[in-house]
């Protein structure tokens, strides 16, 4: 037996830069050695992981909510857009013979502003009654990872053999009272041989006055081949998120597509990178930074319209656009994300010579009683 020793790199929620929890959750490096025993036939181990918190800094206001995952039949909606100006002013598994790439996973940390929502109530609310596969035929590989419950405030499940992992990231799990799991359920496979993930999200969390506004963490698959790979030679990510949402009280959070890029590969977080996010199902009135300065551009695309939102993370100094549809997709979205991130290189928020670092789709979590059942698949392909 071999015995390797590697270097896990994760970035964390960051508790300081001198402001108040409500207004940062930058990252922070945290930095944790494993060791990890491999059989003599094995010649790899688990790569270093990157985790980046994405900054969907939220401020909250009054907004209607919404009433009641690898690709099949992906289907790319026809662009087109008409731009305004801008506004003025857990450990991870014990690796197989076959090891994952290096996966950098961005996890959003929202800091809401102490404003009233409107909050999302009822015995149950159904976003979506479609059967959770695109295909209908999906079924679930025999040789996958096992099933894995995720319920510590930084549990990951690592994937060997697949190009995801799946993460419980609460990194503001101080100021949460209950509990939240992501519990990865199984890989699926299509008539076609395409995969998904299956994977349910349970939210136990009270709603407090203090804290209500504070996003507690991100429930999310992220992508973890083909990252790293200039803007200019990326052809295609082809996504399909569709979730089922049952609330037994009320829920505030939003689901999100969540994508970093970077003049240098691997750098997530210095003020040198642009966060985009695209926002398609949004419960309790959560709203992105930048909300309340409004719009900098609307387009058109995957049959709606969209406003786009500028702000910066007031901790990390990132700056981050914010997507937000018309109408909400109301349980199942489908598209080529390439065609989202084509806008923003139209605007000129993205350089063709500029790295795709990291790339996700996932919840992020206020508070509520609620359970999601959710099927991701999500790729980049060049």
């Amino acid at each position: 037996m071999l015995a390797y020793t590697f270097v896990l790199l994760a970035l964390s929620p960051l508790a300081a830069h001198g402001l108040p929890k409500r207004e940062n959750c930058g990252p922070r490096h945290v930095t944790t050695t494993h060791t990890v025993t491999l059989a003599p036939s094995t010649v790899g181990v688990v790569p270093s992981e990157t985790s980046a918190a994405p900054s969907s800094l939220t401020e909250t206001v009054q907004l209607p909510t919404a009433d009641p995952t690898t690709l099949s039949s992906v289907v790319s909606s026809q662009m087109s857009f008409d731009i305004s100006s801008p506004a003025s002013g857990s450990p991870p598994s014990e690796p197989s013979e076959v090891t994952p790439p290096e996966i950098t996973e961005a996890v959003p940390t929202s800091a809401g502003e102490p404003t009233k929502a409107e909050s999302s109530t009822g015995a149950v609310d159904r976003s979506s009654t479609a059967p959770l596969s695109p295909a209908g035929d999906a079924t679930a590989v025999a040789d996958g990872p096992a099933p894995t419950n995720l319920c510590g405030n930084s549990d990951r499940k690592i994937m060997p053999g697949y190009p995801w992992t799946v993460s419980n990231a609460m990194y503001n799990a101080d100021l949460m009272v209950g509990r939240q799991c992501t519990n990865y359920e199984s890989v699926l496979e299509t008539a076609d041989g395409t995969q998904q993930v299956r994977y349910k999200s349970v939210t136990d969390i009270q709603r407090l006055e203090d804290t209500e506004d504070d996003c507690k963490g991100y429930s999310n698959v992220g992508i973890g081949k083909n990252l790293r790979k200039r803007f200019r030679d990326v052809t295609s990510i082809p996504a399909y998120f569709q979730w089922e949402r049952k609330n037994s009280g009320e829920f505030k959070g939003a689901n999100v597509f969540d994508f970093i890029t970077a003049p240098s590969a691997d750098d997530t977080s210095s003020t040198a990178t642009s966060e985009f996010m695209l926002w398609i199902e949004i419960w309790g009135g959560q709203v992105p930074i930048g909300y309340s300065q409004g719009p900098v551009a609307t387009f058109d695309l995957y049959g709606t319209t969209f406003q786009l939102y500028e702000g910066k993370n007031p901790g990390s100094g990132v700056t981050v656009r914010s997507a937000l549809p018309e109408s909400p997709f109301g349980g199942v979205f489908e598209g080529d994300l390439r065609d989202w991130l084509g806008v923003m290189a139209e605007r000129g928020y993205i350089r063709d010579t500029d790295f795709v670092n990291v790339g996700n789709a996932g919840t992020e979590i206020f508070y509520g009683d609620s359970e999601m059942e959710a099927v991701v698949a999500i790729e980049i392909k060049v």
